[in-house]
């Protein structure tokens, strides 16, 4: 059960035709105490299957439509700013809550003030909800903290640079501790992994939480997967130049743009295969 002081909202940004949304939004209200706030925020979308879906079958959860499209930072940072709650968790159209997030909160009662976001393990899934462990995966595994703690400065920055281990859906972010526009709108891909490192510069602290919370599904028609592999490594490569400095730069982002560009060509070839099927 979610302590009320804890003050959360879920923010659901959605465009298109949306055909997860429906099981998105089953599982946050089979896993969530039924205070917490939902909302669906429309982002323009061409047609109106996400506004029937929401007041056909989700009475309850607040729909919001954008009366412009604003992008994919667009409707994250108005998902940021719309909640009336301390705490927002931000989860994509086509993921899924596998339990209460309270128990993320628990260990942390201590100092939870300082803290600007809090990210639970994941349960990775295809577009069949079943249990996918790809490439990706492997590699965020790898780097990823072994215990629950909290990171901040330099350590934290170094981390992220050497390998982003995080999942964005799986990240409930303290909007108090957050700049007034927290993503950049001019990035595709790298929103939130640049938001991470903005705030490694910052004296507040991200927490890593053991238990798996979070859903990710990993699909072709997602924004990640459908991302052109050339464009996603060269934003990649400036977020991470931007927020590197002194040694970090000539080492950790020396040896990052190398795993990049492994994944480039892993990307690559994994699109060349799948034309060819």
């Amino acid at each position: 059960m979610i302590d009320n002081h804890l003050d959360l909202s879920i923010v659901v940004p959605a465009f298109g035709e949306a055909p997860f949304l429906e099981e998105t939004l089953h599982s946050i209200l089979s896993t969530q105490e039924k205070s917490i706030p939902i909302y669906v925020i429309d982002d323009a979308s061409p047609t109106n299957s996400i506004r029937e879906l929401c007041a056909n079958r989700f009475p309850t959860v607040k729909y919001i439509r954008n009366s412009e499209n604003l992008g994919i930072s667009g409707n994250f940072n108005k998902s940021i700013s719309i909640s009336q709650s301390k705490y927002v968790l931000v989860l994509g159209q086509d993921d899924i809550l596998l339990t209460s997030l309270s128990i993320i909160f628990k260990p942390t009662q201590i100092g939870k003030n300082e803290i600007f976001a809090y990210m639970s393990k994941t349960q990775v899934y295809d577009s069949n909800s079943k249990s996918k462990f790809g490439i990706v995966d492997v590699a965020k595994k790898l780097v990823a903290p072994k215990t629950n703690r909290t990171y901040s400065g330099a350590q934290f920055r170094n981390r992220l640079l050497f390998g982003n281990w995080t999942y964005f859906p799986a990240i409930i972010w303290n909007k108090e501790l957050l700049p007034e526009k927290p993503f950049r709108e001019d990035l595709k891909y790298c929103m939130d992994f640049d938001l991470l490192l903005k705030m490694s510069f910052t004296p507040f602290k991200f927490y890593s939480s053991p238990f798996v919370a979070v859903g990710y599904r990993r699909h072709r028609q997602s924004t990640s997967m459908s991302a052109v592999p050339k464009e996603r490594l060269q934003e990649e490569l400036m977020v991470m130049t931007k927020h590197s400095t002194g040694s970090v730069r000539e080492t950790i982002v020396c040896r990052l743009a190398i795993m990049q560009r492994m994944n480039f060509v892993v990307s690559v070839l994994k699109n060349t295969t799948s034309r060819l099927r």
